[in-house]
């Protein structure tokens, strides 16, 4: 060990700064370096300026162990944990204090920090469903880049879908709960089991954003025959729509039944809870969502069996349960059917179309919105979908224009011809109910 220079006092003990920096042959300041930074033993006398001590024997001791450099040189072990220091009973229990208090809050802020990351976690495990399939009975739901969120397989056999624009309504991502995430609402049609009497009626599932069932809803519009008795639980849904509703969306439903000619309009809520809106006297086939400057209305099109007519009608959104017209055939009404009616019902005439196919009606399979408010229907020859009328309504709906397309058609009258034969809408063949 290198030796001290200076004259070493005759005591064991060091009372001031200089003393001890003396001893060791350094400055002030080295000194107290070494004991914050190198862990060299100081104690301290307690008081408000406490003064300081140093034992010699404690300070030769340092030198050896941390290999302290020699007087006027900057060195010494760094790593070397200082002695704890003798504290008076009321300051271990201030600096025990506060190191509890340290520790909780740093306890606190890491549990809260914890709970967010787990929280940011999950939503990014979630994600945003962009897009779902239903392919055989398995529904999964994908990202933006195609990648899988969730999936859900439903019990029996699903009758096959076909990958159209026709059937797209039967899988749509909605947010209809209004969470800034959107779920998947589905439309199910299972093939009955070979046990089974008779098929089933489709069924209607909402699944929130983590692919939980929300709600879902077995289809019974609880219309009853002219005769008062129940129809047979066969019912289809024909196309669904959302529409806007607050902040919420509801859904509306066309609705038909599978063996005989009933159909109808059904609104659900948020939460699934169904109400029958529009009856009619036949299929319906089709809605249409129109926004014009008075609110929102559904124009719903299809088939009217007591006049064996295609029709169209329109209803707004907030408007009470309605009913098709009264009139013709007796057996096509619902003994139940609600009592008012809808703001404009439309039966479509007969047309020379409709004679050369010899087919017994039209059907208002499509509708289109326009910009002005209007609507745009087809009307197609029952068993030849090539031939077709397309009938454009205004805003008050009115008929403005009619016009004809297909081989059939053309092949038997001029386009001069078609139009003669429908002259303005307030002298058209069209029947207003």
């Amino acid at each position: 060990m290198n030796s001290i220079t200076g004259p070493q006092p005759p005591i064991g003990e060091f009372h001031t700064w200089s003393e001890i920096a003396h001893y060791l042959g350094v400055s002030v300041r080295e000194a107290q370096n070494r004991e914050k930074n190198d862990g060299m033993p100081v104690h301290r006398l307690p008081g408000k300026k406490p003064r300081v001590w140093a034992l010699r024997s404690e300070l030769d001791a340092w030198k050896t162990q941390a290999g302290a450099s020699a007087p006027g040189t900057n060195g010494g072990v760094a790593d070397r944990a200082k002695p704890p220091e003798v504290l008076p009973l009321g300051d271990q229990r201030s600096v025990t204090e506060r190191h509890f208090a340290r520790r909780a809050l740093l306890g606190i802020a890491g549990t809260a920090a914890a709970a967010i990351g787990g929280s940011l976690l999950f939503h990014s495990r979630v994600g945003r469903t962009e897009r779902a399939v239903l392919s055989g009975n398995l529904l999964t739901a994908l990202d933006g880049l195609g990648g899988t969120l969730w999936t859900h397989r439903f019990a029996g056999t699903l009758q096959p879908q076909t990958d159209d624009d026709n059937t797209a309504w039967r899988v749509q991502v909605l947010d209809l709960e209004a969470t800034g995430n959107p779920g998947v609402l589905t439309v199910c049609s299972r093939l009955p089991e070979p046990s089974a009497l008779q098929p089933v009626s489709d069924e209607l599932f909402y699944f929130g954003p983590e692919g939980r069932i929300r709600w879902t809803h077995s289809l019974r519009p609880g219309l009853l025959d002219f005769d008062g008795q129940p129809l047979e639980p066969v019912w289809r849904f024909s196309h669904v729509i959302p529409v806007p509703w607050g902040k919420q969306q509801t859904i509306w439903a066309g609705v038909h039944h599978g063996w005989r000619w009933p159909g109808c309009v059904m609104r659900f809520d948020a939460v699934g809870s169904p109400s029958v809106q529009f009856a009619n006297s036949g299929f319906v086939e089709r809605l249409c969502r129109m926004t014009r400057p008075d609110g929102e209305f559904i124009a719903v099109s299809g088939e009217n069996n007591a006049f064996d007519r295609a029709f169209v009608a329109v209803i707004g959104i907030h408007d009470p349960p309605s009913s098709s017209p009264a009139g013709g055939a007796k057996r096509c009404y619902f003994a139940n059917a609600p009592p008012g009616s809808p703001r404009d019902y439309t039966l479509f005439p007969t047309t020379e179309m409709l004679i050369a196919e010899d087919a017994p009606y039209g059907q208002a399979l499509q509708m289109y919105p326009t910009n002005d408010g209007g609507f745009v229907a087809e009307v197609r020859a029952a068993y030849n979908q090539r031939a077709l009328f397309l009938y454009e309504f205004s805003a008050r709906t009115r008929c403005v224009s009619c016009r004809g397309q297909g081989p059939i058609l053309l092949s038997l009258r001029s386009r001069a011809a078609v139009r003669r034969s429908f002259p303005p809408p307030q002298r058209s063949g069209l029947a207003r109910v």
